[in-house]
């Protein structure tokens, strides 16, 4: 889980997950009150799990595979994501530009 980098506080699962879907805002430290952005790394790792979403179901004409086993392997591969990601997320006091 990731920690404040102003005050060393761990965030809760909940915590780590909004703030990783606040790339330019950025979430407010429950414990000092310094707003902590995810880290560049961060949106690269939820990029991928785009990417293999998408490509998954830009593919599935060519491997023919049924619409209901796409759908599904979808929704999986996202709910994964959606578990693993607070876990990975690294904080930073400045907003990173994304190049």
């Amino acid at each position: 889980m990731p920690k404040c980098q102003a005050c060393g506080e761990q965030w809760g699962w909940f915590d780590a997950f909004k703030v990783s879907f606040k790339r330019l805002t950025g979430k407010e430290c429950a414990t000092c009150g310094e707003t902590q952005y995810p880290t560049y790394r961060d949106i690269k790792i939820g990029m991928v799990g785009i990417l293999i979403v998408s490509a998954f179901i830009l593919i599935r004409p060519l491997i023919d595979i049924s619409t209901v086993t796409t759908i599904t392997s979808g929704l999986l591969i996202a709910t994964i994501f959606i578990f693993i990601i607070p876990y990975s997320v690294q904080l930073s006091n400045k907003h990173e530009p994304l190049w």
